[in-house]
């Protein structure tokens, strides 16, 4: 049987290959992640003003969690800003 793909000719393959598709694309990715960091910090909010200790604790871990969810949030901001960059080079 035989492989039924060709050899990459040009480079690597990239789905969205110009910098406005890329640059909506990202965007598009760092807002999603900023609501779900918002979902998650008002259900951690909301655990951590509960009475039961529990609450508070899993209140605690889901804003932990969201901390962490701030990592790729800014590596996709850092790469928003250098295809911003980018883009204005090509434009001259």
């Amino acid at each position: 049987m035989g492989v039924l793909s060709e050899k990459a000719v040009e480079g690597t393959f990239e789905l969205l290959s110009d910098h406005h598709s890329k640059l909506n694309y990202f965007q598009w990715v760092r807002n999603l992640m900023l609501v779900f960091a918002g979902f998650g910090i008002f259900a951690g909010g909301m655990n951590i003003v509960q009475e039961h200790i529990l609450n508070k604790g899993i209140g605690l871990i889901d804003v932990l969690l969201v901390c962490l969810l701030g990592v790729p949030i800014i590596k996709t901001s850092k790469r928003i800003k250098k295809l911003q960059q980018e883009a204005q080079l090509f434009e001259r």
